[in-house]
């Protein structure tokens, strides 16, 4: 799912300026209405939506378990220039990623405490 196109978050139409903050869940509950399959099987496993935020937007990515990251994370959260915070990156497996240029490019504002686990 990752992309460079910075009209699309995970395959769904939105700014990814507006972005405030993502949020990772190991559990799929009160899921949003405007969620959207965002696992590689298109099975429904992985789920994501967003939640207005004084104008912006907080992203949710959930699963029952660990996100396993695909292979390729090229430009994952690039240009989310309004996010300040990532949450529950343990929740988000990357052992098995083998591409990861321009992940946080111009993620200017992300503060460094909400990405330790990673």
């Amino acid at each position: 799912m990752a992309s460079s196109d910075t009209d699309y978050v995970f395959g769904r139409k939105i700014d990814r300026k507006r972005i405030a903050t993502v949020y990772f869940r190991n559990k799929k509950e009160s899921i949003g209405e405007d969620a959207w399959d965002v696992s590689e099987k298109q099975n429904g496993s992985i789920m994501a939506w967003t939640k207005e935020a004084a104008g912006l937007l907080d992203l949710y990515i959930a699963t029952n378990g660990m996100i396993m990251a695909n292979r390729n994370c090229n430009y994952l959260f690039s240009d989310y220039g309004s996010q300040k915070h990532i949450y529950g990156l343990e929740y988000l497996k990357t052992d098995q990623t083998q591409e990861m240029f321009g992940m946080f490019k111009d993620c200017n504002n992300l503060k460094k405490p909400g990405c330790e686990p990673f």
